[in-house]
């Protein structure tokens, strides 16, 4: 490790000397990354020294065990010597001699030390980091320790073509801002100032899209559209039991067959009246939308949609407190009936008005067995079959219990 830390230093100054950036009083070091032995955690309290400006910028672990610790660690110039000395008590092959300290627990977790490259400081999700040079909008942690470090990096910026965004944030020991760049202008950073402390992928608002004009939003629609491959035929679905779903919307008509759009009362339609269950749809289709709208990759859609309106207008009579377990009951069948063969989740994210039960089985909902394990009859009569399963009603709020 000692040999690998001289040689991050001597690298560092070397690209220096042939950076084309120089920035005015801004401190030069190396930076080094630190990553563990797999299942041991790093001492990161032990691998930083802040009366020497030895700091901890940047820290990550993987997702999947056995988790491998990552630590990024600035190193003014001149103060290598803090791991130096302490790497050669540390490999000193001479007997331990009583109450010695020889810095084990700083160095026995660790497995490799080498120069940081521009991904060392990346602790976002290890999949979104660039994987091309093409110029992106970086999230840039900087950290506070002068006050000048923004006015470096403006300079540093306009040395390199690199972009800055108009706003900043500042907290306690960072400050964030954004800049759009290659990952290589940011790299040259790295050997020209001691600023940098992480960087992420900028994360979209919904307020940017919620307060854009409608020819802008539909712009951004059908661009997303573009980039959307519709579900396979044989997909699984999401049904959503709410009131509709507006398959017209350019964003949910390729993940929702008119065939699988129905009503628990003709009376009522299948559209949204509402908007309540197509914003469901939207939710169950591409999650945040926000993050499909602002990426540029493709979307392929693995689930479809099913949508069955239990839920009347507002010129409609309310449906009945003892018929909603039949009304839902009745909305499952019909999917079920549609496509027999269909793998599916339900969504029902409406409530009653009332929570007494506070999420308990109310006493007029249906046994379940009675309507998910018996056989299925035709939901558009009322009349029994030889079958002697009780059939749920088409119109339970008119009909009545079966």
């Amino acid at each position: 490790m000692k040999t690998s830390l001289e040689t991050a230093v001597v690298a560092t100054q070397q690209d220096r000397m042939l950076a084309d950036a120089a920035v005015y009083g801004a401190s030069t070091g190396t930076y080094i990354q630190m990553q563990s032995r797999p299942g041991i955690a790093l001492n990161l309290e032990a691998l930083e020294a802040p009366n020497k400006d030895i700091q901890l910028v940047a820290f990550t672990q993987t997702a999947t065990p056995p988790t491998v610790e990552s630590a990024t660690i600035f190193i003014p110039d001149g103060e290598d010597a803090y791991f130096t000395n302490r790497l050669e008590k540390y490999a000193n092959p001479t007997p331990k001699k009583p109450k010695e300290h020889r810095h084990e627990s700083m160095f026995d977790p660790v497995e490799t030390l080498r120069l940081a490259p521009l991904v060392a400081l990346w602790t976002d999700a290890p999949d979104l980091y660039p994987d091309s040079d093409a110029p992106i909008w970086w999230e840039v942690w900087l950290r506070k320790h002068d006050g000048r470090e923004v006015e470096r990096f403006y300079e540093f910026s306009g040395l390199s073509g690199i972009q800055i965004g108009p706003r900043r944030l500042e907290f306690e020991n960072r400050i964030v801002l954004l800049a759009y760049a290659a990952a290589s202008q940011l790299a040259s950073s790295l050997v020209v100032l001691d600023d940098l402390a992480e960087l992420r992928l900028p994360k979209a608002c919904a307020t940017e899209f919620r307060d854009m004009s409608s020819q802008e939003q539909s712009a951004w629609t059908q661009e997303l559209k573009a980039r959307t491959t519709a579900p396979q035929l044989n997909s699984a679905a999401v049904c959503i039991l709410d009131t509709g779903v507006n398959r017209g919307h350019p964003l949910l008509e390729s993940a929702l067959a008119v065939e699988d759009c129905h009503t628990c009362n003709p009376q009522w339609g299948t559209h949204d009246h509402h908007g309540h269950g197509s914003e469901m749809a939207g939710l169950a289709t591409y999650g945040d939308l926000t993050q499909a709208l602002a990426s540029t990759a493709p979307v392929i859609l693995k689930h479809c949609l099913e949508s069955v309106k239990i839920l009347p207008p507002d010129n409609q009579p309310p449906n009945p407190p003892e018929l909603y377990g039949a009304i839902t009951a009745e909305a499952t069948s019909r999917v079920e009936i549609q496509a027999p063969d269909r793998k599916r989740v339900f969504s029902m994210a409406v409530s009653a008005p009332e929570d007494r039960d506070r999420g308990q089985c109310p006493a007029s909902s249906p046994p379940r067995r009675q309507y998910y394990d018996a056989p299925r009859c035709n939901p558009d009569t009322t009349a029994r079959c030889s079958c002697r399963t009780p059939v749920v009603p088409a119109h339970p709020e008119r009909d009545g219990p079966p």
